[in-house]
């Protein structure tokens, strides 16, 4: 990340962004408080009101309208829209505009100027106001992430294959920030080397967080002893930090009563057991081995 060598960051929103669905409505919340843990002070510099395509319908009053109170309310600091005027340049054909080609205004113009018009007259409220700092965090690890976009891409010729492969490093961090919302709590991305952040946390989130460095270890240490509650996903610590599998050990200095056994990617119906009820486990398992700590849940075959 440049994040501290230039003046602010920004992001682009996706123009296939309906908000017909409570998935893509968190996964738009999810971005927000994403670009927020970047920089508190940032921006979207492409708001689409459009898919794209012929063939699409352009977004519904109801989807700008809750895009832009949505990044509003997680703090966005300035809002670019693309484009006013619909252009048949390049490949974009008739979308990306707030008008038609004629100039005649959408639909999606009324949110839109409903929202300035607020902005407008509360523009010093707006942007001296931030969003109340979450107690769970999710901890993001660039590493992490790359070494699961590479590691499942291989099919049996050793060719990179990215159809059917498993992104498992975005899946879980996406789909714990979606059940917590879910749950009514809010929940903010810290980075895994911003580790002085930590203590500010009641829990932390470490999404299939396979390359543990050091300094990470050494600060999780000192969380969990001052009493931190730390969730970890299966595959922690399972890299050393040249991409190497460690030594089936956890590099935390005896904190987590475990070790690991095998790992293996699931073939066929595999089944944990949750408060009695099953959930399918796709696509890997973790094997444990527990040196007297306390197994809360355990897979079909009596593994932990």
């Amino acid at each position: 990340l440049t994040r501290y060598s230039v003046d602010f960051f920004g992001t682009s929103v996706p123009s296939d962004t309906t908000m017909d669905t409570e998935d893509k409505r968190l996964d738009y919340l999810m971005l927000n408080d994403y670009m927020r843990a970047v920089d508190q002070d940032y921006v979207i510099h492409e708001m689409y009101p459009g898919l794209g395509m012929f063939k699409f319908p352009y977004d519904a009053p109801y989807d700008m309208d809750f895009k832009l109170i949505a990044a509003l309310a997680s703090g966005v600091k300035g809002i670019t829209y693309w484009q006013y005027r619909a252009e048949r340049l390049g490949c974009e054909n008739d979308c990306a505009g707030l008008a038609s080609m004629d100039g005649e205004q959408r639909e999606v113009c009324i949110p839109i100027s409903n929202v300035g018009e607020q902005l407008k007259k509360d523009k010093e409220i707006i942007n001296s106001c931030y969003k109340k700092k979450a107690e769970i965090a999710i901890v993001y690890d660039f590493d992490s992430q790359l070494i699961s976009e590479i590691e499942d891409l291989f099919g049996p010729d050793f060719k990179f294959n990215d159809w059917g492969a498993i992104k498992y490093y975005r899946n879980c961090h996406a789909s714990m920030y979606k059940m917590l919302s879910k749950l009514n709590y809010d929940v903010d991305y810290v980075f895994s080397n911003e580790t002085t952040k930590f203590s500010s946390y009641k829990v932390l989130y470490f999404p299939y967080h396979t390359m543990l460095k050091k300094e990470t270890s050494i600060a999780l240490e000192k969380y969990v002893n001052d009493g931190g509650v730390v969730i970890l996903d299966e595959g922690f610590g399972l890299r050393d930090e040249n991409t190497w599998m460690n030594p089936y050990d956890m590099k935390v200095n005896g904190m987590f009563k475990v070790r690991y056994d095998k790992r293996r990617r699931v073939e066929g119906n595999m089944n944990i057991s949750i408060n009695g009820k099953d959930v399918n486990v796709y696509p890997y398992i973790n094997i444990y081995k527990n040196n007297n700590g306390e197994s809360l849940l355990k897979f079909n075959d009596g593994n932990t």
